[in-house]
C-alpha cells in the first residue's frame, strides 16, 4: 500500500481568541494527514 503524502496547510487568521482557527488547527493535528507549512493569524 502506497503512503500518502500530507496535504499542505496555510492558515488565515485564528489569532489570540480566535475560536474557529483553534478547532480547525486543532482537527488537522487529530488526524494528522496536514502539515501546517505557513500562516498569518
Amino acid at each position: 500500500m502506497k503512503k500518502m503524502n500530507k496535504i499542505k496547510l496555510g492558515m488565515i487568521g485564528g489569532g489570540i481568541g480566535a475560536f474557529i482557527g483553534d478547532a480547525h488547527r486543532r482537527a488537522s493535528g487529530i488526524c494528522n494527514d496536514y502539515e501546517l507549512l505557513g500562516g498569518v493569524l
